[in-house]
């Protein structure tokens, strides 16, 4: 067991800030994977979310000494890779505009991903067995796919997504209910036997 793995997340970062590679390679391991799970629903390009994951965290690692503290690491690096990928796909886009090549260009609004095709559900979590969950998920809207992934997949709270997605969290509400308003219509009530109990 690691030595870090009942302290808390307050403990661990203030252990990596102070120089504890151990506690640096703790929170790789634990967030590593599930931070490149969520760069794809931001993003469906494994190469861009793998180079943003890795410059997040020798980011982090560079400059620990000045980070300030956090509660919720999940949280904190959930947001500053959200940032980077925006500010890649921001510039990205302004390169090809400048050099007018055909460019896909990502508007704000449209920014929660890259394509309507992206797989929202990952193999290791276990709604994605049912199959049609998860294509009635990746019909949704964008904004309603990464809120429903934060907060159920992620287990975030509603006050770290609006953080995360820049929204109030009113509308961070509001994305939800109308998801999960949709996902019940697209799956009718023969299905609430197998649904996840967010959707019961």
């Amino acid at each position: 067991m690691n030595i870090y793995s009942s302290s808390t997340d307050r403990e661990i970062w203030r252990a990596f800030k102070g120089g504890d590679d151990h506690a640096y390679e703790f929170i790789y391991n634990r967030h590593a994977r599930e931070l490149f799970s969520y760069g794809l629903h931001i993003v469906r390009n494994r190469q861009l979310v793998e180079d943003c994951v890795h410059d997040l965290f020798v980011y982090v690692f560079q400059h620990r000494a000045t980070l300030g503290d956090t509660n919720a690491i999940k949280y904190y690096l959930f947001k500053s890779l959200r940032r980077r990928v925006i500010e890649v796909l921001e510039k990205q886009s302004k390169a090809a505009q400048e050099s007018r090549a055909v460019a896909d260009s990502y508007h704000h609004d449209e920014l929660a991903t890259a394509s309507q095709e992206v797989n929202m559900i990952e193999a290791e979590t276990s709604i994605a067995k049912n199959r049609r969950l998860a294509e009635a998920i990746e019909n949704l809207p964008p904004r309603q796919k990464e809120a429903i992934y934060l907060l159920y997949f992620s287990k975030l709270e509603y006050e770290e997504i609006a953080a995360i997605m820049s929204l109030s969290i009113r509308t961070v509400y509001n994305q939800i209910h109308t998801a999960i308003q949709t996902l019940r219509r697209e799956l009718g009530s023969t299905e609430t036997h197998r649904l996840p109990i967010f959707l019961e």
